[in-house]
């Protein structure tokens, strides 16, 4: 199931996380405050940016690795929107939903020849580069330590890259209409499962701490011409302050880090990509 289709059936989800909430006597563990049953959030969140991506050529020899950043020009800080939607659907029990997009563009020299595939950019003529970046996580938690104070839990999930990047570069031959194009662009979206660990901490009923890790190595074999292998690994730690009964605040830091490396027959790819930084954002209970 691709990307936007899934976005597709987010607003469906939130309306029969809405329906299973239908009044009734609620049991002893929703009155903690570790116990909202829904929680969501809209966060501001500006990491810093690390993109290195190497392509190989048709006869399987891997590329110069490129910085998106330092060579390319691309902003290596750069302000976007993260938004979560966390589920307790029952006690120990739990469904959380992440996503992010971030979309980036920049045209300068790269003051060396980039070689993408077969194809190679001068490194005096300025390249029009874009690095876009679309994210979205579903995790399966269970509470192994639940009290009023305490949230301990461990789960599995799938994280969702949807990557996209592509370089342009024009010959400067002085008469544009006739000058060649040269460019090369790549579009796919790269399923990689987590194990996820979750720690969370009431210090009072308005204030928690709130930290998460996550991790997986994957090695396919998907034919004998075919194999991908990859990692990722995440690391949370939010606050979260219950302002009033329904509504909050939160802050805090993520980071993502996730290594792709890709064949298929003479194809060869690796793609190496970090983004950590702050978050701040308003969120609801219910």
């Amino acid at each position: 199931m691709k990307m936007k289709q899934l976005k597709a059936f987010l607003p469906l989800i939130i309306a029969l996380l809405s329906c299973s909430a239908v009044a009734k006597e609620k049991p002893e563990w929703r009155s903690w405050p570790t116990g909202e049953r829904v929680v969501g959030s809209i966060a501001i969140y500006k990491p810093s940016l690390d993109t290195k991506v190497s392509i190989g050529d048709s006869e399987g020899n891997l590329g110069l690795l490129i910085s998106f950043e330092q060579t390319l020009g691309l902003s290596d800080n750069k302000s976007t929107a993260f938004a979560y939607l966390d589920w307790r659907f029952f006690k120990r029990h739990s469904l959380s939903f992440n996503y992010f997009e971030l979309n980036r563009s920049s045209s300068q020299p790269a003051g060396v020849v980039i070689s993408i595939g077969d194809k190679s950019f001068e490194a005096n003529l300025p390249i029009n580069t874009f690095f876009d970046i679309e994210a979205l996580e579903i995790h399966y938690s269970y509470s192994i330590l639940f009290d009023r104070k305490k949230d301990l839990s461990i789960g599995i999930g799938v994280s969702l890259q949807d990557l996209g990047f592509g370089l342009q570069q024009t010959e400067d031959c002085g008469m544009p209409l006739l000058c060649d194009e040269l460019q090369a662009s790549y579009k796919s979206t790269v399923p990689l499962p987590t194990l996820n660990v979750r720690w969370t901490y009431a210090f009072t009923d308005k204030w928690l701490l709130d930290i998460g890790v996550g991790w997986l190595a994957v090695e396919l074999d998907l034919d004998d011409k075919e194999d991908l292998s990859g990692s990722i690994w995440s690391a949370t730690g939010v606050v979260h302050w219950k302002t009033w009964q329904h509504i909050g605040f939160n802050f805090g830091f993520k980071r993502f880090d996730v290594n792709v490396d890709y064949r298929k027959r003479d194809a060869i790819a690796t793609l190496d990509y970090e983004y950590n930084g702050l978050v701040f954002g308003i969120e609801g209970y219910y």
